[in-house]
């Protein structure tokens, strides 16, 4: 099948990036979903990664279900280029399973070079490269009903098998499940693995799997409602970056650069303006800030929780992301009193009640801090600037002083046009 000549170009260079990080790899690895559809199987999602050279592999996986195969394997480093040029010039994809491989007519979709914002498929800085089916040829491949198989683990959706193999929280399995192909090219030099703000500092965890701390530069900056708190350069001696503000920062950026050839490693930033946090970037409460929203009780953005009660918590993340973002402080009684909360697997309980009961699901994170000597669970969520979010029982919500209630017609209007202009409409239908 014929090349075009920008999809050749693309491919070059992918070639190039994967030869000149070759030896930094152990093994590369594929993972794919298949999917029956008419006229045989096809592809629903297939990534292929690297891993970090000396660091252990994942082991190979092959579970079958009636429509559905889900499959792992190692591939060197040196056949991911020989399998995505078959993939481009043939139009055959590799599977290493029966199939040996599907016809997938494709396209490269797009490359990204990720260093400085937010990413999906890799924590890891480096670059991205789409393979998608050309138009017309891919047709919804997903189950109707469960993955259940004598011999496979079973997933009411597909939605936790794509959190198993792929580390996706999907929204909705159908913009995940659509043949692509995405190749995650690592650069495994140094990068920023966590960004923690607190009240009058800025620390950063660094993560070194090639470089050492002195190989490196960091460039810091930080700044509250315009004014500039900070801006240094640092020359590193340990995997911590730390600087002291007099205020709290609004606005914080992280650079990691290459002291021999001046080349932008990593960068993580913070903006409250910002309509999500990035998952490694955590912002801390101080106990002074805490006793403040104590005091002031509960408003428009805080509420307190005595503990977490699933459907509950739901209404309010929802109402919270619908309306100006908020902290949810579990506990507190309904007097508020300070009684405090066992921390243990709250994380996960928010998770789970963000993926089962939120659609979309809102971006939250949370944090365990001490005050007064006891454990407060802090549950913080965003503001959404693009999406009108619905608990799945009781519909979209908004917050409404310290309640949360149903929108009116008028106010579920001007909140979809505040969201999006272009005119979005909601999964559960209009009111």
């Amino acid at each position: 099948m014929p090349v075009s000549e920008s999809d050749q170009k693309t491919f070059e260079h992918l070639r190039k990036i994967i030869d000149d990080r070759a030896p930094s790899y152990e093994t590369g690895v594929q993972t794919t979903i298949l999917g029956k559809q008419t006229g045989g199987w096809r592809n629903l999602l297939t990534k292929i990664d690297f891993v970090c050279k000396g660091r252990s592999t994942p082991d190979p996986v092959l579970y079958k279900y009636p429509d559905v195969i889900i499959t792992r394997r190692q591939v060197g480093v040196s056949g991911v280029s020989g399998i995505l040029l078959r993939l481009l010039q043939e139009g055959k994809l590799e599977t290493g399973v029966e199939p040996d491989h599907v016809p997938m007519t494709t396209r490269i979709g797009h490359h990204e070079s990720f260093r400085s914002w937010r990413r999906e498929w890799s924590k890891w800085p480096g670059d991205i490269v789409y393979f998608d089916p050309a138009e017309g040829q891919f047709h919804s491949g997903l189950p109707a009903s469960s993955l259940i198989a004598l011999d496979a683990p079973y997933y009411p959706t597909a939605g936790p098998a794509l959190f198993d193999f792929f580390d996706s929280r999907p929204i909705n399995d159908s913009d995940y499940l659509r043949g692509q192909v995405i190749v995650v090219i690592p650069d495994f030099r140094a990068r920023i693995s966590k960004l923690t703000l607190g009240r009058d500092y800025v620390r950063a965890e660094l993560e070194f799997a090639l470089s050492q701390p002195e190989d490196l530069l960091a460039k810091t900056y930080a700044e509250n409602s315009g004014r500039r708190l900070a801006q240094e350069t640092v020359q590193l001696a340990k995997p911590i970056i730390e600087m002291n503000l007099s205020d709290r920062a609004t606005f914080a950026a992280i650079a990691l650069l290459s002291k021999s050839t001046g080349e932008l490693l990593h960068e993580k930033s913070f903006d409250e303006k910002r309509g999500w946090v990035d998952e490694d970037v955590i912002v801390k409460m101080s106990e002074q800030e805490i006793e403040q929203m104590l005091l002031l009780g509960e408003t428009e953005t805080v509420e307190f929780r005595e503990k977490i009660e699933p459907v509950r918590l739901a209404k309010t993340i929802v109402a919270f992301a619908n309306t100006r973002g908020g902290t949810i402080i579990v506990g507190v009684d309904d007097n508020h009193h300070v009684v405090g909360c066992d921390p243990k697997g709250l994380a996960d309980t928010v998770t789970n009640v963000v993926r089962g009961r939120c659609d979309h699901p809102p971006d939250v994170s949370t944090e365990a801090v001490e005050y007064q000597s006891r454990t407060l669970f802090l549950i913080r969520v965003a503001e959404s600037k693009d999406q009108v979010h619905v608990e799945k029982e009781h519909g979209p919500l908004i917050r409404a002083n310290a309640t949360n209630r149903t929108p009116t017609s008028y106010e579920l209007d001007r909140l979809y046009q505040r969201r999006n202009n272009s005119g979005m409409l909601p999964s559960f239908g209009r009111l």
